[in-house]
């Protein structure tokens, strides 16, 4: 999925997005991308475990909110992975609390617009050296 994402266009994305993502996204993004437990993942989120489970298991969509916030971490790991020139880099990056972002791990910040605005600035300013 994360591929296919990257390969769209914005707004490709954003019909891909509002068409809701297959709910078996989470445990190849959790498992494969970042390496952490799916409750992790879906802590981070802030979606409901028991009801994301239930959609995994009977092969449901994500909602548009829900899948919104799936991007939103495929991106930023795509441009910290480009930052960062390595895939595993940018995974133990995301997982690591930053002082710009209060101490909250730039992961954290994928369940909000503003939040993954944020990280997206630091990443291009790492990218630029600027202030880091």
């Amino acid at each position: 999925m994360a591929e296919r994402l990257l390969a769209l266009g914005p707004v490709e994305q954003a019909l891909q997005i509002r068409s809701g993502f297959d709910a078996s996204v989470l445990e190849d993004i959790a498992n494969k991308l970042l390496h952490i437990p799916l409750r992790e993942l879906l802590a981070v989120l802030r979606m409901r475990r028991n009801a994301v489970i239930w959609k995994i298991r009977l092969g449901m969509r994500l909602t548009t909110s829900e899948s919104d916030r799936v991007a939103r971490t495929v991106l930023i790991h795509e441009q910290a992975k480009d930052v960062l020139e390595d895939t595993k880099l940018a995974a133990a990056w995301l997982l690591r609390s930053n002082i710009e972002l209060r101490g909250e791990r730039p992961l954290d910040m994928m369940d909000t617009q503003p939040g993954f605005d944020r990280v997206r600035d630091l990443l291009s300013r790492i990218e630029r050296g600027i202030g880091l």
